[in-house]
């Protein structure tokens, strides 16, 4: 039997043993709250080619991901988020929520391929509500990295490691956005540390650019974040400023912004440098694919080109009006703006949020990537889960519907995203192209087809060649869209024009086949019932909606001035009328074509002599339907079957 002494000096070894695993462990995650990072690990560069990124040791990297909402993460950067209170609405993130919220993110981000997270520094809400965003603030739900001016916020940093902790963990790497917001300031500058008012230096948005106090603050900015986080070989670029291009006045004071790209990335790479003796990427972006805005592509300092993909044809629930303009844009950009001298790649964008959005998302990627980008883009997703019982009329931006969510007791994330993001993975990966060596152009001129209902695009090097085809089925895609704006009045999340849209739809649609639509005696009713809950003029309320039916602008330019509620009833009204009208008539049914799939003959050429192989790839599956050899530097070949998009890679 053991005495005492013996006890305590096993016990007093146990824990001498467990403080040195301890001291270990926690001196790998943080030192001196700085995280202690593998720097070993090769960061990410520009490939030889120009057109592409890779590591350092050679290895090709493809970026694949998402654009964090900002709201998940910003409102109280993985933190906690819970509260219920008459005057908010109760609402639970599930990345924010669970304190392993974030690492379930990351763990699923990885099992579907993606490697890029997007994510901005500061936190904030995109709410539209002014006292909700003023609740947020002084309850520290909504907090900001620098706060006041100079002084960084401890404890909101260390989230940030924790964060990068998990990034390397998970082999996730960051585009870090260094703004000290995103699109708040629009609305509610005067509640930013950076306005005089709270101690700050500016007092219109413009200051961050035109004056030298506010670039001196930037700079310091720039230095706490690279001292804390530069040493991560998980950070794939730093982003100088997001959507730089609308700040201050849309395209307003182009030549102090474009100066300021280059004094500010050039203190940031000095600086980057002094202390690590390399570079990570810089880019910055912008929200206009063709302003006049050259110098966020052809500055110096700047790495790569980025743009968002938000103009009026994303909002067109059609996937190929999408990819001609996808196709159309990239070739200008990398032909024409960029002549080839930078990689091209785009890192928002956000078309959709009803199930049809899978097809749009997945083409745009498809498309981006068959035109020369370098990469498939990163879509802007929402990553909360809603409690299926919670009743409230608003999410956690303070105004929208989430019955979608309720009804799916899922996310956008979950059921769009990160399906489209697995397909492209699995494309990519068994592509067998090695980016990093793919001295690709835009091919476009080199390829063709004989079915004017086809739209086909390339980006090939004359050895190997990556292509998409997608077929204009119109008619299919509109009632599909239609059908799920029936399905989801709440706008599938948020977008009550898209419901206003199907209306619109489906009234031409009828109209077009024979049958006429009465939304009169509907409308009377929604009126008068309106009119006593909201205490606004009936007669206005009826000009509005019915306005709105045929122009869903409307609701957006009514969205402060009328309760977004109202539209969101007048929305459900319509559709479950619609619904029982297509139950009777049957119209939409009757002309669905289910995507009728056919062949093409497709013809490429420009290619190397000798000979080549080339695989067709379902995107829906992401597996390789056929292949077939062939020799020769031009081949006409005959299609698989297809329906709606058709991959195909060609390797010598």
């Amino acid at each position: 039997m053991m005495n005492n002494k013996a006890f305590l000096v096993i016990l007093i070894g146990i824990i001498l043993i467990a403080g040195v695993f301890s001291a270990l462990f926690f001196s790998r995650k943080y030192k001196n709250n700085r995280v202690d990072f593998h720097s070993d690990k090769p960061w990410i560069t520009i490939a030889p080619n120009k057109r592409y990124f890779m590591f350092e040791d050679g290895k090709s990297f493809f970026p694949i991901g998402t654009a964090m909402a900002g709201e998940q993460a910003q409102t109280d950067y993985f933190g906690h988020i819970y509260y219920k209170e008459n005057k908010f609405p109760f609402y639970e993130v599930d990345l924010t929520m669970d304190p392993n919220g974030l690492e379930k993110h990351f763990i699923d981000m990885k099992n579907n391929g993606e490697n890029v997270l997007r994510i901005d520094t500061d936190g904030w809400t995109f709410s539209r509500k002014e006292g909700f965003v003023q609740y947020l603030i002084d309850s520290g739900k909504a907090r900001f990295l620098e706060n006041p001016v100079g002084v960084f916020d401890e404890e909101y940093a260390k989230r940030i490691d924790n964060l990068m902790v998990l990034a390397e963990k998970y082999g996730i790497y960051i585009d870090l956005v260094f703004s000290p917001d995103t699109v708040q300031w629009a609305r509610f500058e005067q509640k930013h540390p950076y306005y005089k008012n709270n101690g700050g230096f500016m007092e219109e948005q413009s200051d961050i650019f035109t004056t030298r106090q506010g670039r001196e603050v930037y700079k310091n900015r720039i230095k706490f974040i690279v001292d804390r986080w530069g040493a991560s070989p998980n950070i794939f670029v730093w982003e100088l400023f997001n959507e730089m291009n609308w700040w201050g006045g849309e395209n307003s004071f182009q030549e102090e912004k474009a100066d300021w790209v280059n004094e500010m990335g050039k203190f940031l790479r000095d600086y980057e440098k002094s202390k690590y003796g390399k570079n990570h990427l810089i880019i910055t972006s912008t929200s206009s694919y063709d302003g006049p805005d050259d110098y966020f592509f052809n500055s110096p300092q700047i790495d790569a080109a980025v743009t968002h993909y938000y103009f009026g044809e994303n909002r067109l629930p059609d996937p190929f009006v999408n990819v001609k303009r996808i196709k159309e844009i990239t070739e200008d950009i990398l032909k024409n703006r960029l002549s080839y001298d930078k990689p091209f790649w785009e890192n928002e964008r956000l078309t959709g949020r009803c199930d049809i959005s899978l097809d749009i998302e997945l083409a745009i990627s498809l498309a981006e990537i068959a035109s020369g980008a370098a990469g498939s883009g990163l879509m802007w997703a929402h990553s909360e889960k809603y409690l299926p019982e919670s009743k409230t009329d608003y999410d956690l931006n303070g105004e929208y519907r989430i019955d979608y969510f309720q009804k799916n007791n899922t996310s956008m994330r979950y059921n769009i995203v990160s399906s489209v993001n697995k397909l492209v993975n699995k494309i990519i990966s068994n592509s067998g192209i090695d980016w990093a060596r793919f001295n690709s152009i835009n091919i476009n001129n080199d390829v063709s087809v004989n079915d004017n209902t086809i739209e086909v695009m390339a980006a090939g090097d004359g050895k190997t060649v990556f292509g998409f085809l997608i077929k204009n089925q119109k008619q299919d895609y509109l009632i599909d869209f239609i059908g799920n704006a029936l399905d989801y009045p709440d706008g599938c999340g948020g977008s009550l024009t898209l419901v206003f849209g199907g209306v619109k739809n489906f009234i031409g649609f009828y109209k077009k086949n024979g049958v006429e639509v009465n939304l009169s005696p509907l409308l009377e009713k929604l009126s008068k019932d309106s009119s006593i809950r909201y205490g606004i003029d009936e007669k206005r309320i009826r000009e509005l909606i019915q306005n709105a039916y045929s122009d869903p602008d409307i609701v957006k330019r009514n969205e402060t001035s009328i309760p977004r509620d109202l539209f969101f009833t007048a929305g459900k009204d319509v559709s479950d009328y619609l619904k029982s009208l297509e139950k009777e008539h049957k119209i939409l049914s009757k002309n669905y074509r289910s995507y009728l799939e056919s062949w093409a003959s497709l013809s490429i050429k420009g290619l190397s002599a000798g000979g080549h192989e080339i695989k067709w790839v379902d995107p829906l599956s992401g597996n390789v339907i056929s292949s077939q050899k062939f020799n020769g530097d031009s081949v006409s070949v005959k299609t698989p079957n297809f329906g709606k998009f058709l991959v195909f890679i060609i390797k010598s």
